[in-house]
């Protein structure tokens, strides 16, 4: 196969030799990305996720339903964590395999949109991601969501173009089911799949029996779901108001073209390869645009552009909710060195330097700027001195219990949420806490845990109360976004 690959661009793989190199980029990816697994401690929403997937299935449905994320990768976790334990190794080992059994998939569609050697110049962008390694180590959904993404597109195709059996059809309803029910934003990608449906009109009509089957098929698997989704984004008051900030200006693009391309160099370099395609394409006479050529624009001109405008009004544009757009841009890039560059030996060495530079700016350690065990370090050492602690907002709670007291992480509670472990940190005169209103303990030293309270509850008061009745004696910076402050009792003298 690797001789093949050099003899000729145009070469085809058999079925078989399809499966042996997916199969190979899937087990490449599973040692590279599971060499640094564990060397992160958690952070952000991963001890939240981890905290509700512990829980009894009706209840992490229950509870979760009341937030922005279906339950799926949840209810995965639980049963995962079913057959080992909590640990860190253990858990990101989840993720891992969806992010290696996407290089599988991914090998497969790619080699369906274009053979040759494309689709192993997409695998290997692929593998040296920095930002697909986030993911891979990240207790969250992302890396299923990208996974149910790629499978969706590589039988969307197969049904599409292919004309696949009806049970290809029973498949791609089942996966885009997973899908919508594991990140709410997969609506997007089946935006996409069904703009692309109505543009082919060859396809549209041999196939608008299925497709008509399909999408009645996806009405009836969503309807649970489909009242939360009003409730949520459509006729609740804060329908449209969501965490982050709107998109503010083009830069906001650059920015996360360099999310996906690891480095700034890369960024700019990838920009003026498509940036020369698309020149290219309007000058030429004879201009045509292949399916697959348009099914990768659709894909990526709703995902990254579509994305960003609506953010400008719901504010949405953050990189993990990209993810499903991210396989268009790999896929977008090698596509355009294919259109640019005619002469076969050109057209490898300019793709091996694309692949080159990935690999360059590729490293297997991310560092995270999030550390929790150390936050618990510092509590302790706190309380070995006799100070009382806060630790505002009371989200960090199971971050910080993780790290302080497993056994207590495990003591999970609803109505009220970390109530058991809120009330035994009291005894321990830990206090997690929204504002200076809940703190009406009385001590002569305290420690103030700020985990960027102002982002959340931006008048909690309790630096200012401090400030007002104590003496701060230090200041120190926990990690990036913590800091902590310690007082004492003002002096009477």
């Amino acid at each position: 196969m690797i001789r093949a690959i050099t003899r000729n661009r145009q070469f085809v793989l058999t079925p078989k030799q399809v499966i042996v190199g997916a199969f190979f980029f899937f087990v490449l990816n599973l040692i590279l990305r599971s060499l640094h697994l564990g060397h992160n401690p958690l952070s952000g929403d991963e001890p939240f996720t981890l905290y509700h997937a512990q829980m009894s299935p009706s209840v992490i449905i229950s509870e979760l339903l009341k937030g922005n994320n279906p339950p799926l990768f949840e209810l995965l976790l639980h049963y995962w964590i079913q057959l080992g334990d909590i640990s860190v190794q253990w858990i990101r080992i989840l993720p891992l395999i969806f992010s290696a059994l996407t290089a599988f998939f991914l090998f497969i569609l790619a080699n369906k949109l274009k053979q040759g050697v494309f689709p192993f110049i997409v695998s290997l962008i692929y593998t040296f991601s920095v930002y697909h390694l986030q993911y891979a180590h990240e207790i969250r959904v992302y890396s299923l969501f990208g996974l149910l993404s790629v499978i969706s597109m590589l039988l969307y195709w197969k049904v599409w173009q292919e004309f696949a059996p009806f049970k290809m059809w029973i498949l791609l309803v089942l996966v885009n089911s997973l899908l919508i029910y594991s990140h709410y934003f997969g609506f997007f990608l089946l935006l996409i799949q069904t703009l692309a449906w109505f543009w082919d009109k060859d396809t549209r009509r041999h196939n608008v029996r299925n497709y008509l089957l399909y999408i009645l098929a996806m009405i009836v698997l969503y309807t649970p779901l489909i009242p939360i989704v009003l409730q949520h984004f459509i006729l609740s008051d804060n329908a449209g108001k969501t965490w982050l900030a709107p998109a503010s200006s083009f830069e906001d693009l650059y920015n996360m073209l360099w999310k996906f391309s690891n480095k700034p160099v890369v960024t700019v370099i990838g920009i003026v390869i498509i940036v020369s395609a698309v020149v290219k394409y309007i000058l030429d006479k004879n201009k045509s645009l292949m399916t697959a050529t348009k099914l990768l624009i659709t894909w990526f001109a709703i995902s990254f552009f579509g994305m960003f405008l609506i953010s400008f009004k719901v504010p949405m544009y953050l990189d993990r909710y990209l993810i499903y757009g991210s396989f268009a841009y790999i896929l977008i890039l090698v596509y355009a060195l294919d259109y640019l560059f005619v002469n076969k030996k050109i057209y490898e060495l300019s793709s091996l330097i694309v692949i080159v530079l990935f690999g360059a700016t590729f490293s297997l350690s991310q560092p995270t700027k999030r550390n929790a065990p150390h936050i618990a370090d510092t509590v302790r050492q706190a309380l070995a001195e006799k100070y009382a602690v806060v630790i505002c907002p009371r989200e960090f709670t199971p971050a910080f219990l993780y790290y302080y007291d497993q056994k207590l992480f495990q003591k999970w509670t609803v109505n009220p949420l970390y109530g058991n472990a809120i009330e035994e940190l009291k005894a321990k005169n830990i206090f997690s806490v929204w504002n200076v209103d809940d703190i009406k303990q009385t001590n002569d030293k305290w420690l103030f845990i700020d985990v960027a309270a102002a982002l959340t509850v931006p008048q909690n008061g309790i630096l200012n109360r401090f400030d007002t009745e104590f003496t701060r004696t230090n200041e120190i910076q926990l990690d990036e976004i913590t800091k902590g402050y310690y007082f004492r009792v003002k002096s009477t003298e």
